[in-house]
């Protein structure tokens, strides 16, 4: 992906890149060495994104074995990166119209919204709390676990790791009806009827790395 000058974007969120490392850190492959030659990159601008993706706190250096440095991830950092993407949309708007800043079924002007403390204050949570939970955690590692089965899809990804988690959302709205959450109330509430876009139909399996783990059972008529 390129920056409008037509360097390479730099963006954590939207950059194919990131995500890409991300998800081979998860499978195991975890140094520039591997992971430079897994991407066709060069290793000096691999160590640019990781340390982009380290300054972000989704990855950190791992114990040092030889001469090469291992990267783990920040589980805890990626899970609040999924509950904004996912979530962060339909907590804003709720949370206006709880206040009673936006009627209801109107759309809110960007200006309208308040700031992330503001937001947690009117809903009574915390986002960093609902990510620190076991279930949004499990989620994510399932998902990424999942998306490094295939090196090849790796290898040839578009989107980057905003685009990836709303593909999760993408995957509820398929099932619903059919397949439900197996997390915990407050979590199934809060994904009951998150806005879903349908862009990426098919594209990743979060069903079966859901269904694998359990993480989504089926409805029982």
């Amino acid at each position: 992906m390129l920056s409008g000058k037509g360097r390479p974007s730099l963006d954590v969120y939207g950059n194919p890149v990131f995500l890409q490392t991300i998800t081979l850190i998860a499978k195991g492959v975890n140094t520039p060495v591997e992971i430079s030659g897994r991407l066709g990159l060069k290793q000096t601008t691999l160590v640019k994104y990781l340390n982009i993706l380290r300054r972000n706190g989704f990855v950190r250096y791992g114990e040092k074995s030889g001469k090469n440095q291992p990267y783990v991830v920040n589980w805890d950092r990626l899970a609040e990166a999924f509950i904004d993407t996912v979530l962060g949309g339909r907590l804003w708007v709720k949370a206006l119209k709880e206040a009673e800043l936006i009627p209801v079924g109107e759309r809110p002007h960007a200006e309208a919204f308040p700031p992330l403390e503001k937001v947690e204050e009117l809903m009574g949570l915390s986002v960093k709390e609902l990510a620190s939970k076991a279930s949004v955690i499990d989620i994510v590692r399932a998902g990424l676990e999942e998306l490094g089965k295939s090196p090849e899809l790796v290898k040839n990804l578009k989107i980057g790791l905003k685009e990836y988690f709303a593909s999760f959302a993408d995957m509820l709205a398929k099932v619903r009806g059919l397949y439900d959450l197996n997390v915990d109330e407050e979590l199934r509430r809060l994904f009951e009827d998150i806005s879903t876009r349908l862009r990426h139909p098919g594209s990743f399996d979060w069903f079966n790395a859901m269904k694998k783990r359990g993480i989504i059972r089926e409805v029982k008529a």
